[in-house]
C-alpha cells in the first residue's frame, strides 16, 4: 500500500510540475492507489459484510441515495469535467476524499445486491478489472480527441463516448479472456 502511495504523490507532483509523460502514463499512479484499496477491500468483505448485515436495508438505502445527492453537485462544484485520463483532478484532496466516497456507496450498493443481473455484471467486471483499468483510459482520451476534432457537442459525445467504450470493453474482456488469458494471468477457459 505504501508503493500505492507513493505513486498517487508522485502523480501528484506530475500534476503541479506540468510534467507529462507518453500515453498519459502520469495518471496511472493516481488511479493505482484506488486499485489497492479496491483490492484491501476485496481482501476485507466478509469482515465489512459482517458489520453490514446489522443494519436495516433501508438505512443503507437512505445512506446510499444521500451519498449520491453530496456527491454529485460537489463533484460538479470543484470541477465540472474530471478526467483521470488527462491527471486533470481539480482539486486533488477532494477528489481522493469523493473517489473514497464513491467506494463507499458501490461497497453498500452492492451489498445490497443478492443476486441477479446487476450483481453478475458487477461480478463480471470485477473479475476483468485488469483489462479495464489497462484500455478504458487511454481509449476515452483517444475518442475525446476524435469527437472533438469532429466538433461533436460535449455531452452528446460523452454519452456516445461512454456507449461505445463499454461495447469495446466487452470486446476486449472476451479477447482477452479467450485468447490471450496469460497476459491477464488467467488460464485459459477449457
Amino acid at each position: 500500500m505504501l508503493v500505492l502511495v507513493i505513486l498517487a504523490v508522485g502523480s501528484y507532483i506530475m500534476y503541479l510540475k506540468d510534467i507529462h509523460l507518453p500515453y498519459k502514463l502520469e495518471a496511472v499512479g493516481y488511479s493505482s492507489l484506488f486499485f489497492g484499496i479496491g483490492y484491501l477491500f476485496r481482501r476485507y468483505y466478509d469482515s465489512v459484510e459482517k458489520w453490514l448485515i446489522k443494519i436495516p436495508r433501508i438505512y443503507l438505502f437512505v445512506a446510499l441515495g444521500v451519498m449520491f445527492m453530496v456527491d454529485v453537485p460537489v463533484s460538479y462544484i470543484l470541477k465540472p469535467m474530471l478526467d483521470i485520463g488527462y491527471n486533470d483532478l481539480g482539486v486533488h484532496v477532494f477528489t481522493f476524499l469523493l473517489a473514497l466516497w464513491g467506494i463507499v456507496m458501490v461497497a453498500i450498493f452492492s451489498f445490497m445486491l443478492n443476486d441477479g443481473f446487476i450483481k453478475n455484471v458487477f461480478k463480471y467486471l470485477g473479475k476483468n478489472t485488469m483489462v479495464i483499468l489497462g484500455f478504458s483510459q487511454v481509449t476515452l482520451v483517444a475518442m475525446k480527441d476524435a469527437f472533438i476534432a469532429l466538433g461533436m457537442p460535449n455531452v452528446v459525445s460523452g454519452l456516445l463516448r461512454h456507449a461505445l467504450l463499454w461495447t469495446l470493453m466487452v470486446a476486449l474482456i472476451y479477447t482477452f479472456n479467450h485468447y490471450l488469458p496469460f497476459l491477464v494471468g488467467k488460464k485459459k477457459p477449457a
